[in-house]
């Protein structure tokens, strides 16, 4: 009832106050940093109400991507770098066990692709625990933070590039790669859009490894509802990340969630394409010794 409230409440204001209304789409759409303006919350919600009643769930992607190409998406990043590895090492580190594994028994992946890298400091870690791999690539919207992370970071290996995702992935993107997305990246693509992406990689890039470690909506419960929701107050998608690879031919080698105050996080490894999907024991113990 508060949210239908705060919605209806938003749509009004977006007819009352249409200039103002345009600059919370230009600014603020996906979030504000640092305290958030009551008013502007409640606009927003109107802007992206209206979408929805439309069925313009393309145009709300694209104004979530507009929001991370500006200043104020930049701003974010910076703010997250720590969080961003902190988080990663405590709850998701098993994942780079996984792929340990995956590595050693396929040598032959050598890329490692961030679909929207933000401030860079998840592929740096990755570059340090991950010697084996030539080529790590880190794609974002905005400008600003890629020329902020090729000065920050110096690994050689590290590339940054200036792209929307979906479109480097697809048309530049190869095989022999893993395509990774950590928390909050993902959920602003559209399920078409994703999907799309997914059976690209399969059918073209493959063999590959796909990494997707994601929000997802409290409510949406992956064992019967396969279709995406809309979630929370950037009314970003959440998708059943296991269901998408599935349909799309992808071996699931781990499935895991995790709740917290507002949502859910949905970290899934898949690959396509692989000639072993475990490590040989042989293998193992050399990599050991």
């Amino acid at each position: 009832m508060k949210q239908q409230i705060k919605r209806t409440l938003g749509k009004l204001l977006v007819t009352l106050m249409p200039s103002r209304a345009e600059l919370v789409r230009q600014n603020e759409f996906s979030m504000s940093v640092g305290h958030r303006n009551p008013l502007n919350s409640l606009i927003r919600a109107g802007l992206a109400e209206r979408l929805v009643d439309g069925d313009k769930l393309d145009e709300l992607s694209a104004n979530h991507r507009h929001f991370w190409a500006t200043d104020q998406g930049t701003e974010y990043h910076v703010h997250a770098r720590r969080h961003v590895t902190e988080s990663y090492q405590q709850y998701f580190s098993y994942v780079s066990e996984i792929l340990g594994g995956l590595l050693i028994a396929n040598p032959e992946i050598t890329t490692l692709v961030e679909v929207g890298c933000g401030g860079g400091s998840l592929l740096n870690l990755l570059a340090q625990q991950f010697p084996q791999i030539e080529r790590f690539i880190g794609i974002d919207l905005s400008p600003a933070i890629i020329a902020e992370n090729a000065r920050m970071f110096d690994d050689a290996r590290l590339e940054w590039v200036v792209a929307n995702g979906k479109t480097w992935v697809e048309q530049t993107g190869g095989a022999n790669t893993i395509y990774l997305s950590y928390r909050g990246v993902y959920e602003y693509f559209t399920q078409a859009d994703l999907n799309e992406m997914f059976a690209k990689i399969a059918s073209e890039k493959r063999p590959a490894i796909s990494i997707s470690i994601e929000p997802i909506g409290l409510q949406h419960d992956l064992d019967t509802t396969s279709d995406s929701l809309l979630y929370g107050t950037e009314y970003t998608f959440s998708h059943n990340y296991p269901h998408l690879y599935g349909q799309n031919g992808y071996t699931i080698h781990s499935v895991k969630r995790n709740e917290y105050d507002t949502h859910a996080i949905c970290a899934v490894v898949a690959s396509v394409g692989l000639k072993q999907a475990v490590p040989d024991v042989e293998d193992l113990l050399a990599a050991l010794i």
